[in-house]
């Protein structure tokens, strides 16, 4: 985890000093996503011969229904330069989270990110 939000934190920084700030960091968009978890999750399935599903076609879902659990439960003081993250409510379909740094970065004491996204083809709908 702190290999993993060191980068958010160099992705957030370089984010916040460029001149043209006008798409979001990836790491964060890597983390939010879980795209890590996602292949892990992918690979695990496969290494035993079971459906992949879930690391396929319902993912979104997935990250959806996790991030509702993980809300408002930061991660606190990650790293050197991160004092929380978190996941922060959101609608439906939508992924927000907030970085706190410990030091402000251009006069900016948080980083916050937010993303709507789209089911993937055959994913089953909400309840």
């Amino acid at each position: 985890m702190r290999q993993i939000l060191e980068g958010v934190y160099t992705s957030t920084k370089a984010h916040i000093e460029s001149p043209r700030r006008r798409f979001s960091a990836p790491a964060v968009n890597t983390f939010a996503y879980m795209q890590q978890l996602q292949e892990e999750v992918r690979s695990f399935l496969s290494a035993r011969s079971l459906d992949t599903t879930l690391a396929d076609g319902g993912w979104t879902l997935f990250v959806q229904l996790l991030v509702k659990i993980l809300e408002d439960q930061p991660i606190v003081n990650p790293t050197d330069t991160i004092s929380s993250f978190s996941f922060v409510p959101a609608a439906d379909r939508c992924v927000r989270c907030v970085v706190r740094f410990k030091q402000p970065i251009n006069g900016l004491d948080y980083y916050e990110y937010a993303n709507a996204y789209l089911p993937q083809p055959g994913a089953r709908a909400e309840p």
